[in-house]
């Protein structure tokens, strides 16, 4: 086992035994969890996205679960009043590490846009890595990391170029050129790039179903 293995293993430890009495402080939301195996509970849940882990409360106490177990979580955020969505997938925090974390879902169709939260090891992590600080979307003062998930990778919406986020609504370019140039959308900017994706999502799905 390798040394970031065993350091992200020690990381649960010691936060679960840091919360283990302290479950109040937590944020939790009533929701329905669909596991791996097809299986599904509905209660409180708490998600901590930077271990990649689910808690639920249950009758005898609290459970808790590794993102690789889940398939799909939908919760109620009473602060955001909505439902919200999250799925499970492999994630590479570092070139030497890799398992699987939950994605909040913002954008679903042929072409997903996901985020998490960047805590501040990741982030210390990436400009350890890089020598850059990864600055935060200027419209998004949460540090929000946005993907583009195809359902094959997973990609870091800032560093998706036009060139290859072209190639990926290439089925109807003509259409989302066109919508582009209209709304005159930056495609350096992020949500220029979920503007695109959205567009692209809607045709897709109108053709789809011959309503266009």
């Amino acid at each position: 086992m390798g040394r970031t293995s065993i350091f992200f293993i020690l990381l649960i430890i010691f936060w679960l035994a840091g919360h283990a009495g302290l479950s109040r402080d937590l944020n939790w939301y009533e929701g329905t969890v669909i596991f791996v195996n097809q299986t599904q509970k509905t209660g409180e849940l708490h998600l901590n996205m930077d271990l990649g882990l689910l808690l639920i409360k249950e009758s005898n106490g609290i459970k808790t679960f590794p993102a690789f177990k889940v398939k799909y979580v939908e919760l109620y955020d009473d602060k955001m009043a909505k439902m919200r969505s999250f799925i499970s997938l492999p994630y590479k925090s570092s070139r030497f590490n890799q398992a699987s974390n939950l994605f909040e879902v913002v954008l679903q169709g042929e072409l997903f846009v996901l985020r998490r939260q960047q805590n501040t090891f990741d982030m210390v992590l990436e400009t350890n890595l890089t020598g850059k600080y990864p600055n935060p979307n200027p419209f998004d003062k949460e540090h929000y990391v946005y993907y583009l998930y195809d359902g094959f990778q997973l990609t870091k919406l800032r560093h998706l170029n036009k060139k290859r986020l072209s190639s990926l609504v290439e089925k109807y370019g003509i259409e989302v050129d066109s919508y582009a140039k209209r709304k005159r959308i930056n495609y350096k900017d992020t949500f220029g790039r979920i503007q695109v994706i959205a567009y692209y999502n809607a045709i897709s799905q109108c053709k789809k179903e011959g309503d266009c």
